[in-house]
């Protein structure tokens, strides 16, 4: 028999080989017995889900119809990652790189390529097989080299190859039996102990190994094995850890929470999927409950150190939910970076480690730091005597029940009508989240500020979602609001006077301002939503500030002549300082507490109190909000005269006389914004790209073949050339054209060459819709002309060039002449 042999094994015997092994790994008893319990789990969590919601029991086709949907989403899922490992497989140049050389000795096998260098004796194999064309050398069920039956030259040598192996294989000494110290993988078939000794004699070791763990120290492989009933123990009580400092507290007033149950279990089935996919990613299967068990001994360290952290805090004073804000997801990723260090331990340095954290993110910390969760299974008894339990919660206790309509009727009714002939403003605030009090203390102040400083005593409404004002406030919702609007409508002046809506809240990445207030279900306020519901009211003078996140978000529904719209954010921007701790969000503060106090012109507070709120961001670490604010042309004029009104009534103001070359910035403002619409510097942006064109690596290559050197478009580094010059083309563009630099720039030179009266005549013909139709020509006229000067600009230069290109050549020729 030969004792050398060279050969290379293709991608598609990887493959064969690959999904071979798995086949024969996974026996069909196995994959029902894993079907099954995958079934049951489903079906388990939705029964237990459902029960705990309805405290009822559940019909028996709910349950069946919950295990038909797991079986086919578990079917889906196996599906896929089948077809994801074929693919993956299919890519993999991890044994198909380079060809190997295969020695065959008394000793064992020696395999090298350009990669490795690996030897193994002949105990370290289990056996020799021969499937479908390739030789299969076993290390264990899982490992293996393939070897192409066509390597051994004729089938009488892989015969000999075949039984020289098999032989030595058969004639070394078996191997050890399994010991504390190895893998878990080779204890997977020892007894676990029973739990009994688990909580009793190994108290102290499993606390001590729990610490360990969740500090990412290494833990002996035998000191996890555990029975099954003994994880699900270990478990259940690991996860009541969250709930000791409510028991504690209230260890008589409250009671058991089926509701909260669900969630305080739900990071205990995220570790058993996690488990069961590390264990995959290592080949070692048979590891599940000893994965497991370390994940929840690290959860139950973390658990402890966090909820004892938020105690603390809550203890000392204000600023839990901060803390549980900024920094809720660290337990996720901290439990998650413990289970991928213990599971990655099990195997040496490869790839496997790789897979193993990127299931614990994945599947761990990802959800963990993403689905909220009561984790307290022991809450207060609801007491329906007692009003402290309405204002905790109670919007269903009788008497707020029926006080609030009463509430609404009683603030609605308090509303007075203004002086005729006096701008009178109307204040309408809305704190629309009821479980942290910061919007609540907003409104109640900027309606102070609104008392002072613009005289709303009797024009003012507020409308509020907390516990703490169910039984002297009514409640902010969308029913409540349009009565308001209604109410304001009926005894305004709507010629002269003005509503100022001030909503205060929370906001979705769907722009959907929210109201909440447990356990009620309000309908929905988006931008078309409160478009519609001033527009029903007839209001026409409107002044909406929005402070939420993604509040830019209405500034396109709301925007028009008559309408001034301030926002907290832009349409994709978060706003900050939504804490129930805190007096005022960063927009309230730098707003309406700072700025409105020093100007009654509600447009000179926004430019004053947008560059604070960005350097306070900026302090904070934050992305900056982006505040925004639109105005209309007819009520920038009514809040003209308005600001004039209210300093003139003041007592000692001093009035300086507005210069008649110099518009106010309002109308400046309004100005820039008709000629620099959002529409038209996407063109712009449009025609910068469709310039560069002119000058990218193709148009290049087609004016200039030899260019480039040569470099064909089939080649890898053309691609990389294709893909900076695009980087290259978004960054100029962008830059060059942000829309806040060109509108800063063009406000900067009108408003030293117009006056006031050439901005108003101007203002005026935009506003047409004439004037409209002209400046859409008129652009459209621009952007042809710049896309067709640039295409003549681009020959000419490109001409001019390339002669300066010929006549370089000639001087540097005649250079290099005379100087040899």
């Amino acid at each position: 028999m030969n004792s050398f042999f060279t050969y290379a094994l293709t991608t598609d015997q990887y493959r064969k080989a690959n999904n071979f092994k798995a086949n024969g790994v996974a026996s069909p008893t196995t994959k029902v017995l894993g079907f099954t319990l995958v079934v049951i789990l489903f079906a388990a969590f939705g029964f237990l889900v459902s029960a705990g919601i309805g405290r009822s029991t559940v019909p028996g086709q709910w349950v069946l119809i919950a295990a038909v949907v797991a079986a086919a989403a578990s079917t889906l899922l196996n599906v896929l990652a089948r077809y994801s490992a074929e693919r993956a497989v299919g890519r993999s140049t991890y044994m198909t790189s380079s060809p190997y050389q295969l020695a065959v000795s008394e000793a064992g096998m020696r395999l090298q390529n350009a990669l490795s260098d690996v030897f193994h004796p002949w105990s370290a194999f289990s056996d020799v097989k021969e499937h479908d064309g390739i030789v299969y050398v076993n290390l264990d069920n899982i490992h293996y080299y393939p070897i192409p039956s066509d390597a051994f030259g004729s089938d009488d040598e892989r015969r000999k190859f075949m039984a020289f192996s098999q032989e030595r294989i058969s004639a070394s000494p078996a191997r050890p039996s399994p010991t504390p110290a190895q893998s878990a993988g080779e204890i997977g078939g020892q007894n676990p102990p029973p739990l009994a000794q688990v909580f009793g004699k190994s108290r102290w070791k499993m606390a001590t190994d729990a610490v360990r763990l969740a500090f990412l120290l290494p833990v002996a492989a035998d000191r996890m094995a555990a029975s099954w009933p003994t994880i699900i123990g270990i478990g259940v009580v690991a996860a009541l850890i969250p709930s000791l400092p409510a028991f504690w507290t209230n260890p008589l007033a409250g009671e058991w929470s089926w509701f909260a149950v669900p969630s305080a279990v739900f990071h205990l089935v995220l570790l058993l999927i996690a488990a069961v996919v590390s264990a995959a990613a290592l080949g070692r299967r048979e590891d599940v409950p000893r994965i497991l068990l370390a994940g929840i001994l690290a959860a139950a360290v973390i658990d402890v150190l966090f909820t004892g952290l938020v105690t603390a805090v809550q203890w000392v004073g204000r600023g839990s939910e901060t803390l549980a804000w900024r920094f809720g997801w660290v337990p996720g990723a901290w439990l998650a970076l413990s289970i991928a260090t213990y599971a990655a331990r099990s195997v040496p340095r490869s790839m496997r480690r790789l897979g193993v954290l990127v299931a614990s993110l994945v599947l761990v910390a990802y959800p963990l730091a993403n689905v909220y969760r009561e984790r307290t299974v022991w809450q207060v008894r609801y007491d329906p005597d007692d009003t402290q339990s309405y204002r905790a919660g109670g919007v269903a206790g009788e008497d707020i029940f029926y006080k609030q309509p009463v509430l609404l009727a009683q603030e609605l009714k308090a509303i007075q009508p203004g002086t005729k002939g006096v701008i009178d403003l109307f204040f309408l605030g809305m704190a629309g989240y009821g479980s942290q009090d910061v919007f609540m203390r907003e409104v109640n102040s900027v309606a102070g500020i609104f008392r002072d400083r613009f005289g709303t005593d009797g024009r003012t409404v507020r409308l509020i979602n907390n516990p703490k004002t169910l039984l002297d406030t009514p409640v902010a919702s969308k029913t409540s609001l349009k009565q308001a609007l209604k109410r304001i409508s009926d005894v305004m002046d709507k010629d002269e006077d003005i509503l100022v809506l001030f909503m205060t809240s929370h906001g979705s990445e769907k722009h959907i301002f929210t109201l909440q207030l447990w356990p009620m279900n309000f309908h929905e306020v988006d931008p078309a939503t409160l478009r519609s519901l001033l527009d029903e009211s007839g209001i026409r003078n409107r002044v909406v500030i929005v402070s939420a996140c993604y509040s830019g978000g209405f500034v396109k529904a709301l925007e028009n002549p008559d309408t001034l719209v301030i926002t907290a954010s832009a349409p994709d921007k978060n706003s900050f300082g939504c804490t129930n701790e805190a007096e005022w969000t960063y927009f309230g503060k730098a707003y309406f507490d700072d700025a409105l106090r020093k100007t009654r012109s509600f447009t000179a507070a926004f430019r004053i109190a947008k560059p604070e709120i960005e350097a306070r961001e900026k302090r904070e670490k934050y992305d900056h909000s982006e505040p925004q604010m639109s105005i209309g042309h007819a009520i920038a004029a009514r809040l003209d005269a308005l600001q004039i009104q209210q300093e003139g009534r003041s007592p000692g103001a001093s009035t300086v006389a507005a210069s008649p070359t110099l518009a106010p910035p309002d109308r400046y403002e309004e100005y820039v914004r008709l000629m620099h619409t959002d529409d038209y510097l996407g063109e712009l942006l449009m025609v910068c790209r469709q310039n560069m064109t002119l000058n990218s690596p193709d148009e290049t290559v087609r004016s200039n073949p030899g260019s480039f050197d040569g470099m064909e478009k089939s080649r890898p580094h053309w691609n990389r050339l294709a893909t900076s010059w695009n980087s290259y083309v978004e960054g100029v563009c962008n830059q060059s054209l942000d829309p806040a630099l060109i509108r800063r720039i063009y406000a900067e030179n009108v408003r030293r060459v117009m006056s006031r009266e050439e901005v108003d005549a101007a203002v005026q013909l935009i506003s047409t819709d004439q004037g409209r139709r002209w400046l859409d020509k008129d652009r459209e006229a621009s952007r042809r002309q710049q896309l067709e000067l640039t295409r003549v600009q681009t020959g000419i230069s490109s001409a001019l060039y390339q002669k300066f290109r010929q006549e370089q050549d000639r001087i540097y020729k005649e250079f290099k002449q005379r100087a040899n």
